[in-house]
């Protein structure tokens, strides 16, 4: 008899993916972070935002890239993960996973900072990626439960 073949992705231990912006959240701030990074360009202090967006709005790279990938997504601004996850005083920008209900630590804000394009950082994503496929869980030892 001939083994069923899974329609499994290889990320399904993965609940999501979570990116944090060295930003608070919110319309005046986000007011104010497009008028700096139109009138003073390279004053971002956020390395995801500087190469994820433009002063109109999200790269069409980064864009296609998260609704290709098979994990939900989820991004939040440093005020939105201290409300949503009770996580202060983190170095950002970050990513989390979100696994088995931890918020896990997954790409430190050195990692991002080294980013200087948007094509920089979808290869740290992809590669951190694979090294998930390879392993059940994060070379992280941080976890943190998250909250609900």
């Amino acid at each position: 008899m001939m083994g069923r073949q899974s329609n499994r992705s290889p990320h399904d231990h993965l609940q999501r993916i979570i990116f944090v912006y060295n930003a608070d959240g919110g319309f005046f701030n986000a007011l104010a972070d497009r008028a700096r990074k139109t009138l003073l360009p390279g004053t971002c202090r956020c390395n995801l935002c500087a190469v994820t967006h433009t002063p109109l709005g999200m790269r069409y790279r980064w864009k296609r890239f998260i609704q290709s990938l098979e994990i939900p997504v989820q991004f939040l601004h440093r005020d939105e993960l201290a409300m949503e996850h009770g996580l202060r005083n983190m170095a950002l920008p970050a990513v989390f996973l979100e696994r088995h209900g931890m918020i896990l630590p997954w790409i430190a804000a050195p990692e991002i900072h080294a980013c200087p394009s948007v094509d920089a950082l979808l290869d740290l994503v992809r590669r951190a990626l694979a090294a998930c496929e390879s392993q059940d869980v994060p070379t992280t030892s941080s976890k943190t439960p998250a909250a609900r």
